[in-house]
């Protein structure tokens, strides 16, 4: 292969050259390639010398080659053994520039490369191609911007309206959650209240007993000691409320629905009850199919039923009616207990379900209260998304209702979530 590095023309020309032979391995692939001729031009764009560079191998001169995200060999080897033209735009790594290279091959396993350094072109035109990207990204961020002007103004109109409702609800939730923790300060000072006036009697009471008993007769100690146990119920039963009470309001209450006969539940409860209806000979009636199951809690529904039978005997004088009932309404079962009673006067029926007014007052035969009852009773009522409320007439009577969903959950739901309580 004839050399023209010799050539004036061949020199003096601004483009680099360079003759090449490809060198392969034993099964005739591309391995390598070495410099056979250069003019100045390379010299000048590579900073190279002809003793330094020619008869020499690419990977010799340049070892980190095989790093380069282009495969010059394999490129360069195709051109000579096929006799390709190929043009490339690379970056070379060992020179740290752009060349614009024209590869082509005047005789099988040779190659020449013919080739400009275009460093700044390259950059000058990453730079306007970059400009240019963003030019178009800002257009079209404007053109969307444009666009959306008209949404965005019944958007900014559609979030002022929800912004005002929100701060209408969050107003709501302040006030509301201020006079929960007003309602809850007055219902403890109630039940402040109401354990100190019994907890006075009882330590008077045992007073008496520890000063004067020697001049106490049989009769005024039975007495004292009658009223000493009333008064330790009394106390027993609030205190017993106000931590059942507290147990909800920490959520330490588990909620166990199962399905459950309701004519055995109200029938149990009616049976605890018979002794104090004997003592006023009030009747009680029961109206509850036998066939009639429903899903809930049988602890909390216990509750609430022996509650508002409690209370309807208290209220009811002697000779009274009583008549527990339990009807399918739709989709709910509805409970009532109604009395021959009393009835309740309306200050205190309008918050008999509130815990932040006082609304326990003594039974027909002098029965005490604690006030806490129904409020557990709507408590456990709304563990089963159901709703309690009251009807009543002073010196007729009084019933109170309260609904369940009749399909709370499946038996198999019960089952699941009872496992990941």
């Amino acid at each position: 292969m004839e050399k023209i590095s010799n050539s004036k023309i061949f020199n003096k020309a601004q483009l680099g050259y360079a003759l090449h032979k490809i060198v392969l391995d034993a099964e005739g692939m591309p391995t390598d390639y070495l410099y056979l001729d250069v003019n100045d031009s390379f010299r000048h764009l590579t900073g190279t010398r002809n003793k330094e560079i020619i008869g020499k191998s690419i990977t010799m001169l340049f070892p980190e080659i095989g790093n380069s995200n282009f495969n010059w060999i394999k490129e360069y080897g195709e051109v000579a053994i096929n006799q390709v033209e190929k043009t490339f735009l690379e970056y070379s790594e060992p020179h740290d520039k752009w060349f614009k290279i024209y590869a082509y091959s005047p005789e099988k396993y040779y190659f020449v490369t013919v080739f400009a350094d275009v460093t700044a072109e390259k950059r000058k035109y990453d730079e306007l191609q970059y400009a240019s990207q963003t030019i178009k990204e800002q257009y079209s961020d404007l053109k969307t911007i444009n666009e959306e002007i008209g949404i965005n103004r019944e958007l900014l109109e559609s979030t002022l309206f929800e912004k005002n409702q929100l701060v209408e609800m969050l107003e709501e939730a302040k006030n509301s959650l201020e006079m929960t923790i007003k309602e809850k300060d007055k219902f403890f000072s109630i039940i402040a209240h109401d354990l100190k006036s019994p907890f006075n009697g009882f330590i008077g009471l045992t007073q008496v007993l520890a000063e004067e008993l020697e001049q106490l007769s049989l009769f005024e100690i039975k007495e004292y000691t009658k009223m000493l146990k009333d008064s330790a119920n009394n106390l027993y039963k609030l205190l017993e409320n106000l931590l059942e009470w507290a147990r909800i309001q920490r959520g330490m209450t588990k909620f166990r629905p199962e399905l459950t006969e309701v004519d055995y539940i109200v029938e149990s409860i009616i049976g605890f009850q018979k002794a104090n209806a004997a003592n006023k000979n009030i009747e009680i009636e029961k109206a509850v199919p036998s066939d009639l199951q429903l899903v809930f809690d049988v602890n909390m529904i216990n509750t609430v039923l022996r509650n508002l039978i409690s209370n309807a005997l208290k209220f009811t004088k002697h000779g009274g009616k009583i008549i527990v009932s339990a009807h399918e309404f739709g989709d709910y079962v509805q409970f009532s207990v109604k009395d021959s009673g009393i009835g309740i006067p309306k200050k205190i029926l309008d918050n008999i379900f509130s815990i932040g007014e006082k609304t326990a007052r003594p039974g027909t035969d002098g029965e005490t209260s604690t006030g806490l009852g129904l409020i557990l009773c709507k408590e456990y009522i709304n563990q089963h998304n159901g709703e309690i409320w009251v009807e009543s007439e002073e010196e007729t009577g009084s019933t109170f209702y309260f609904k369940i969903p009749r399909n709370i959950h499946t038996i198999n739901e019960i089952e699941l979530e009872d496992y990941t309580r």
